[in-house]
């Protein structure tokens, strides 16, 4: 079953449930999600976006614009297409949820 698309200003947050614990090789990152035993790995961009969230619940374009400026790069609607299926797919491992319904 398949979760519906998030909103492009929908916020999101970390899921209460959700515990994480990451180790970081540079190029990859790994993720061990203790509570399902599910281990992940992360490119650098989706292993960001993550911390992102873990540090404040945000939206896709927020949290392109906070990544995109600690690069100096401009957040376009590509970069945050990307984070928005980064997000899509942390909410389909269940790791997020929406905070609101924007």
């Amino acid at each position: 079953m398949s979760l519906p698309r998030l909103r492009p200003q929908a916020i999101v947050k970390v899921r209460s449930i959700v515990d994480l614990h990451w180790r970081d090789w540079g190029e990859t990152s790994v993720v061990l999600e203790s509570r399902s035993g599910q281990i992940h790995e992360c490119d650098p961009l989706s292993a960001a976006v993550m911390a992102c969230v873990e540090d404040n619940p945000a939206s896709a374009a927020e949290i392109a614009r906070v990544l995109a400026s600690d690069v100096t790069l401009e957040a376009d609607a590509e970069f945050e297409q990307q984070v928005a299926d980064i997000l899509q797919h942390f909410l389909q491992l269940g790791w997020i949820e929406p905070l609101s319904r924007t």
